[in-house]
């Protein structure tokens, strides 16, 4: 093949519609750092979750119809009542079985990556935390999750326009910090305004 765009036999281009590559992903100042390798296997996880989710997995109202359905239906003498009893069915069912095994993998897989990176740069993140939190809250870009080393969880307000807004633009500003969130109160116990924390 000579590279050139005129082939005989080729078909109508195709426009791209998978996931975007990992190394095109929003970044914030505490993004840990990717190796080709990392990159490679987000990529890779990202477009296998998308095969199974378009290509596999509608298969399965096919598997119901054909083969766990009609096996269901004679077995007890109805239709199933809920989508619960579906899922029951469908559990014995080789298709669903893989489809399920490689669903499960995917997602433990991804989760296990990102837990690698992060380890493996835990004290130089934790570092840019502290170097970030100690210089203020302005900077953070909007709607990003910034987590402090355990001392506090701050959310950037969604009406703040600009990746270096002030918090004057943002008087709702949600933050928590560990000091005002007892572990027994629940999850928003101390939730607090930035406004309200700075009066």
């Amino acid at each position: 093949m000579d590279g050139s765009p005129d082939l005989k036999n080729a078909g109508a281009a195709e426009t791209y519609a998978g996931p975007p590559d990992y190394r095109v992903v929003g970044r914030h100042g505490v993004f840990p750092e990717t190796s080709h390798d990392e990159i490679a296997r987000f990529n890779f996880l990202a477009h296998m979750n998308r095969h199974l989710s378009t290509k596999v997995m509608p298969a399965l109202k096919t598997v119901w119809e054909r083969r766990a359905g009609p096996a269901f239906e004679a077995r007890q003498g109805r239709a199933p009542k809920d989508r619960h009893e579906v899922r029951k069915a469908l559990l014995d069912d080789p298709y669903y079985q893989a489809w399920s095994a490689l669903r499960r993998a995917t997602m433990e897989q991804r989760q296990q990556a990102g837990r690698w990176i992060a380890l493996r740069q835990a004290e130089p993140l934790s570092a840019k935390v502290d170097a970030l939190t100690k210089t203020g809250l302005s900077w953070i870009p909007p709607c990003r999750f910034l987590a402090t080393s355990r001392r506090s969880i701050t959310t950037a307000c969604p009406a703040a326009t600009t990746a270096r807004s002030s918090l004057a633009t943002c008087q709702a500003q949600p933050t928590m910090t560990a000091a005002s969130s007892p572990r027994r109160a629940g999850p928003l116990a101390g939730f607090r305004t930035e406004a309200a924390m700075r009066s």
